[in-house]
């Protein structure tokens, strides 16, 4: 049973009231199962770390992992314009 002064709708500006909400629950374990084990993350690299071969190293799979969403995020929007069957290269008015 749920007390009066309790709402069971998320913040402002949030998805989910909390780590116990089912939905967030559900939606955490979808990442999770989309999610291959062995990517490579991008991290910071701090300034004490710049300059060293770590960070070299570092910095290169995060531009790495850059592209590869930006890949991903380009297909996305052209099968998208594909499915609107629209060019949108072209100005939709003339002189």
């Amino acid at each position: 049973m749920v007390g009066k002064d309790v709402t069971l709708v998320a913040d402002r500006n949030r998805l989910y009231y909390g780590k116990t909400d089912p939905a967030y629950i559900t939606a955490e374990n979808a990442a999770n199962a989309n999610t291959r084990k062995n990517r490579v993350k991008a991290k910071r690299v701090t300034a004490k770390q710049a300059r060293t071969k770590k960070a070299a190293k570092q910095a290169q799979d995060n531009l790495n992992v850059l592209e590869s969403v930006a890949l991903k995020l380009e297909a996305m929007v052209v099968k998208f314009l594909r499915i609107k069957e629209h060019d949108y290269t072209k100005p939709s008015w003339s002189y």
